[in-house]
């Protein structure tokens, strides 16, 4: 860039400096001018790296003005909904429709109180385990075979061909793994001196009778 175009930018960038419009117009000014190793701000960063995201055509043609800010106290009542339903719909057509279902089993005993349980979902032919639990004075009496075994089923009658679930190093990868489940990734260090699994398993495999 020529020395004199150079000083008539930072002379706007120091001259307007309060104003977000005129800094905006300056940084893509600046952008197209080529100028190198500004000294911008995080929010000014984030503003510039939006502006070299725009075409060629867009970036004459559209207000530059980003009037966009990242909002950490976002409602977490209805903001999970509005993320999923902006993926959804960013779904490419070969995929089929999200086809999502919940599972959700509970272990009681006589007087109704829960005791054990499982929860997850269905989608695109898999079943998702989010979780499985069953109280400590009641291991190893089969009931968390039970409930794996209850939520397979249910999988199947909805066409499912395989399930998937993450499980940690002090939890149960061996109670899956004792019911066909393989291990096809590993996080280590979540959390610091442990491991986070992820398993998988094909329906097609028997079902072993083992207890928990």
């Amino acid at each position: 860039m020529a020395g004199a175009a150079q000083q008539s930018l930072h002379a706007t960038a120091q001259g307007q400096a309060g104003s977000r419009r005129s800094w905006a117009l300056w940084a893509l000014a600046a952008h197209e001018a080529g100028v190198r190793q500004l000294r911008l701000d995080p929010r000014q960063q984030i503003l510039l790296q939006a502006i070299r995201f725009q075409s060629p055509h867009e970036s004459h043609t559209r207000n530059p003005i980003m009037n966009y800010e990242i909002d950490d106290k976002a409602d977490a009542s209805t903001l999970p909904a509005e993320v999923r339903q902006g993926i959804r719909e960013a779904d490419p057509r070969d995929v089929g429709h999200r086809d999502w279902q919940p599972i959700t089993i509970a272990l009681r005993h006589s007087e109704g109180v829960v005791v054990g349980g499982l929860y997850g979902a269905t989608m695109w032919s898999w079943l998702m385990i989010d979780g499985l639990w069953v109280s400590a004075e009641l291991r190893g009496q089969g009931l968390g075979h039970k409930l794996l075994l209850a939520a397979e089923e249910i999988a199947i009658t909805r066409s499912c061909t395989g399930s998937w679930l993450g499980t940690f190093d002090f939890q149960a990868r061996g109670f899956y793994e004792k019911h066909g489940y393989i291990v096809f990734a590993s996080l280590p260090g979540f959390p610091l001196g442990h491991t986070h699994f992820q398993l998988y398993k094909h329906f097609a495999h028997p079902q072993p009778n083992v207890l928990i």
